[in-house]
């Protein structure tokens, strides 16, 4: 009755059966233009049908991350293989409509620099060996005044 890893890879290896192969289906039609909507549907099939056998009937002696990572590789392949076989008649190209004006901000390297810096701070504040230190009681207090609030998750789980 109880899973043997835990919740949390209870949840991800549930979540497994459809996040992958819709990964690996958006991958395989931003690389190419000529596969066809029929290699989807087929690939999507293929690897949440085998993804299940795996799991639920056949003992593959193999890690799920493992058995995730070959039907990928698998998948994409007979993704290809289909469209090898079965092109596009013409290569998909997407339209532009012009409904939402589409122009770059000028300002977004600026902004993108600043998140970055930003997200590689906080990454430095919130090290354990930066809480650890005598001298660094204000980053103490404002890790412990995150963690109350919910926004950082508790040191260690």
């Amino acid at each position: 009755m109880f899973f043997s890893g835990g919740f949390y890879s209870y949840l991800q290896k549930v979540a497994s059966y459809f996040s992958v192969p819709v990964f690996t289906i958006m991958l395989v039609g931003l690389i190419t233009r000529k596969v066809p909507a029929i290699a989807a549907k087929a690939g999507l099939i293929f690897f949440v049908s085998t993804y299940i056998a795996t799991q639920l009937f056949v003992d593959t002696g193999l890690h799920y991350l493992h058995i995730l990572a070959i039907l990928f590789i698998v998948t994409s392949l007979l993704m290809l293989l289909i469209g090898r076989w079965m092109p596009r008649e013409h290569p998909f190209v997407i339209e532009n409509h012009a409904k939402v004006n589409l122009t770059p901000w000028k300002q977004r390297y600026i902004y993108y620099f600043l998140l970055i810096a930003l997200m590689t701070g906080m990454f430095f504040l919130f090290r354990p060996w930066v809480l650890q230190n005598k001298h660094c009681e204000a980053h103490r207090e404002l890790y412990i005044l995150f963690i109350k609030m919910s926004i950082v998750p508790a040191a260690g789980s």
